[in-house]
């Protein structure tokens, strides 16, 4: 199996899923390793040297393809033609983090089907890893969901493949050694050693809790060291939001082997995610003795955490503050003294050890490589975009931009004529639009986005901004720029938006079963 990163390719969930995946083939000598995706033959880190197959060397990102996909077709080739020499059986792939990735392979199953099975794997409950394995449907051979939630979101979404379907858990270690009863807990009071390990960023990891955690246990009186492990798009913000709190140590980033040790050193490790798929650290975390404290989310909790027992689970939605998630978890810290962690840390261990074994692991991954292997070749239909991220210029949409959005936001547009409008949405989609957002003559006002690395810039001309910080826009009007987070984003405005500000959405028609009609959807308050 190869298993295709185009980022990532520091310390991170994805990549460490992916190191511990070729181990496990290759101690049962199955062939193996990773596809790692580098601009213009950037350095792969040291520590995935060892599991490296080929490089895939582009001008650009990965996300930045738009996709333009023709220069990397040539290398898939390549690394496919050779792996078939040398065993004569079928190449499995597995690309990740990026349709675009899927889009090569799927351009390659026109001429080579017989040499290629394709793997699906949803690591996140995100939305993206759904909507790339849905689009690339007609190539893909099984699916492999981190969790039980995103293996069953899968059947429900393609339910004639719900027998290509399996639910594979993350192989973790156990590196627990006994160390005495958490710091805090013991007579002497001393300070409670914290640990975040895990990416630097907003919009998943919510990492804008990680100061106010700290600023509550000062305000509680609670002595504690913080080590954050890791790195990320929010770093400088998370370094300046931290500066003055001197029980805040920002380690960066570190090699898998380090991250065990901070692990060690912990009592408790803390995550204040939006979503997740089955998080990785948290599982490395608990595999180590340290008890986890984490945000409820939908994807993959249930199966590691018991509240109370395994670990301690804070109630906060996704569209909570990471000022009121922060608090929270920090309250939660601060009460750790009327709970037994020293139990709590055993049983995560146990846990670990039962159900995250490399054995059953590499048993999983065995049995799907089998299973696909076994099946009949499958093919892209020639007629059909193989890219899936789209641009305006390419004139038609594929994965994240669907082929009509053009048509339906210049209706919505129109119809809003002499309104004060916002864009709720900087990312993909917006940038996707982008020549009918320019030409339709719309009085736009600002471009709304939850990222806050993004705020107090701009995207096309427009100022990016918070949600919170609308009002100083008089703003009428918000139209949702998303198709695949559409429903988070209406929640977002019912949320926190005036009743008199009226959302509109641009799918509601095609999310009902009217996917073909461009027609512009009724102007639907999100309240």
């Amino acid at each position: 199996m190869l298993i295709v990163l185009p980022s990532h390719l520091r310390v991170s969930g994805v990549t460490t899923w992916a190191m511990r995946a070729v181990d496990a083939l290759r101690s049962r000598g199955i062939r193996s390793g990773i596809l790692a995706h580098t601009v213009n033959g950037e350095p792969i880190p040291a520590f995935l040297r060892a599991y490296l197959v080929a490089e895939i060397s582009a001008s650009r990102p990965v996300e930045e393809f738009n996709g333009r996909i023709e220069e990397i077709i040539p290398q898939y080739r390549r690394v496919i033609e050779s792996e078939f020499a040398e065993t004569g059986k079928p190449v499995v792939l597995a690309p990740c983090l990026h349709g675009d990735c899927f889009g090569a392979v799927a351009a390659l199953s026109l001429s080579m089907p017989e040499k290629i099975r394709t793997v699906s794997w949803l690591h996140a409950d995100n939305g993206y890893d759904l909507g790339v394995g849905t689009h690339f449907e007609p190539i893909v051979h099984g699916y492999a969901g981190v969790s039980k939630e995103l293996a069953d979101a899968c059947r429900e979404r393609i339910p004639l493949r719900n027998d290509d379907v399996t639910h594979i858990r993350h192989s973790v270690p156990v590196t627990a050694e006994h160390h005495p009863t958490p710091a805090a807990m013991t007579e002497n009071n001393k300070a409670i050693r914290l640990v975040y390990t895990g990416r630097i960023e907003e919009h998943q990891k919510r990492v804008s809790a990680l100061p106010w955690i700290a600023s509550r246990l000062d305000h509680l009186g609670v002595d504690y060291e913080f080590r954050v492990v890791g790195d990320g798009p929010s770093m400088d913000k998370l370094r300046r939001d931290t500066h003055a709190m001197s029980g805040v140590d920002l380690v960066g980033a570190v090699d898998p082997g380090e991250v065990v040790e901070h692990l060690a050193w912990g009592d408790v490790w803390v995550l204040a995610s939006r979503f997740e798929g089955q998080s990785v650290a948290m599982l490395e975390a608990m595999g180590a003795g340290c008890v986890p404290i984490v945000s409820r989310v939908h994807s993959g909790l249930g199966e590691a955490i018991v509240h109370g027992k395994t670990g301690l689970i804070v109630e906060a939605g996704q569209d909570q503050s990471g000022e009121q998630v922060g608090i929270a978890i920090g309250d939660t810290i601060g009460s750790c003294g009327q709970v037994d962690l020293e139990s709590m840390k055993h049983a995560a261990v146990e846990h670990v050890r039962r159900f995250h074994n490399e054995e059953a692991h590499a048993q999983a991954l065995e049995a799907l490589i089998e299973s696909v292997c076994a099946m009949s070749p499958r093919a892209w239909a020639g007629d059909r975009p193989v890219a899936f991220s789209s641009s305006s210029s390419m004139g038609s949409g594929s994965g994240s931009t669907p082929a009509d959005a053009h048509q339906r936001l210049f209706r919505v547009l129109e119809d809003l004529s002499g309104k004060r409008i916002a864009i709720f949405g900087a990312g993909r989609h917006t940038i996707d639009l982008a020549s009918t957002l320019a030409g339709s003559g719309a009085a736009i006002q600002c471009i709304i986005d939850d990222h806050p690395d993004r705020w107090s810039t701009k995207l096309l001309g427009w100022d990016i901004c918070s949600i919170d910080d609308l009002d100083r826009y008089a703003v009428t009007d918000v139209v949702l720029s998303s198709w695949m987070h559409e429903d988070q984003l209406a929640a977002r405005c019912a949320q926190h938006l005036d009743a008199s500000i009226v959302v509109h959405r641009l799918y509601l028609d095609a999310r009902s079963g009217s996917a073909d009609e461009c027609s512009s959807p009724s102007p639907a308050s999100a309240r």
